[in-house]
């Protein structure tokens, strides 16, 4: 910025390219030269590993919560079950959870995880 423009006239810009980039620009879906998923996910990576910036640390900061699965690669998410309970189910998991200091979802993750152990029939092997 040179002593001659205004003041916020750098971050003004900014934010309107931003605003284009995020909510107007369209990438032309057969480009060769276009990253997008995992391969743009990649390559901001290598970017920010060139620059010196510890990619570990940044995974901390902007990817989210860590995976249950401490073999995980970083920035890779834990598989999501959804499914429906009756309302008892679901008081009675979240008041047992609170009583034990855990979150529903962590209780419900012990209770099948010591079901499945319970149940297994064989080395490794879910009924």
């Amino acid at each position: 910025m040179t002593k001659d423009q205004p003041q916020g006239t750098d971050q003004a810009r900014y934010d309107r390219m931003a605003q284009w980039a995020e909510n107007e620009m369209e990438l032309n879906p057969a480009s060769t030269t276009a990253l997008r998923g995992k391969d743009a996910a990649a390559h901001a990576r290598a970017m920010f590993e060139a620059a010196g910036l510890n990619v570990a640390e940044l995974n901390k900061v902007i990817g989210g919560r860590p995976s249950l699965d401490p073999d995980a690669v970083p920035g890779s998410h834990s598989p999501k079950l959804n499914f429906r309970v009756p309302a008892p189910v679901s008081q009675a998991l979240t008041a047992q959870a609170g009583s034990m200091g855990m979150s529903t979802s962590a209780l419900a993750r012990k209770i099948i995880e010591e079901w499945l152990s319970a149940h297994q029939s064989g080395p490794g092997k879910h009924a």
